[in-house]
């Protein structure tokens, strides 16, 4: 399995909360107070509303994709519709990291990396999902058949790894530590994996899968 498509079903579950939380961020209603009266712009609203129900179903969707992988070509177009429908919307970088995460499973690496690229120069790093599509680069970077690619991958997901604004700095350890355990060098393995372990020890609302996946790393190179 190329290092870009490596899953498992929790990490693909947070995966998906992180999505919604964003969701529920978008989904907010601004209003404006003009002249003492508060005004709604329903017309955008509306639209984001509707971007952020298409978003969803097509989240969904890619959780049954892993029960069944001729789901991707479908959740391909429909990302890609979904995009051209909301472009204008706070939401259309998400449908472009999905329907990235699509075109990995069906081994296009290369139109991947440019969509990811694409979602990520419409984000800023303030974005809560900014440093996850950051990781997801990385990957794909290192599953390149170019050598200096796969260099500026790895080279981005250490920056990644050290940067304490990374609110998912838990999977892209577990990413880079994975990466050094598939090349035997378990002693940087070692020291990702239990970075992981330090650093989510005192995490109970919501405990980090990446955490469990750390542990049972540490176990297998013991």
């Amino acid at each position: 399995m190329e290092f870009s498509q490596q899953f498992s079903f929790d990490a693909i579950m947070t995966f998906i909360e992180r999505y919604k939380t964003v969701l529920l961020i978008a989904g907010v209603v601004v209003g404006v107070a003009i002249g003492g009266g508060v005004y709604w712009h329903l017309s955008r609203t509306k639209h984001q509303e509707l971007a952020q129900a298409t978003l969803s179903e097509v989240l969904n969707e890619t959780i049954r994709a892993q029960q069944n992988a001729e789901l991707w070509p479908e959740i391909e177009v429909a990302a890609r519709t979904g995009y051209q429908q909301y472009s204008s919307t706070s939401l259309a970088p998400y449908f472009l990291a999905v329907q990235a995460d699509a075109l990995i499973q069906q081994n296009k690496h290369a139109d991947a990396l440019s969509l990811m690229r694409e979602a990520l120069n419409s984000l800023s790093e303030r974005s809560p999902l900014y440093f996850l599509y950051a990781t997801k680069q990385a990957r794909i970077m290192l599953d390149s058949e170019d050598e200096n690619t796969q260099t500026q991958g790895l080279e981005k997901l250490i920056s990644i790894s050290k940067n304490n604004n990374n609110l998912q700095k838990d999977e892209t350890l577990y990413y880079l530590g994975s990466y050094y355990m598939n090349r035997a060098d378990n002693e940087k393995a070692l020291k990702a994996f239990n970075e992981i372990v330090e650093m989510t020890k005192n995490q109970t609302d919501y405990p980090s899968p990446w955490t469990r996946l750390a542990q049972e790393a540490v176990r297998e190179l013991a």
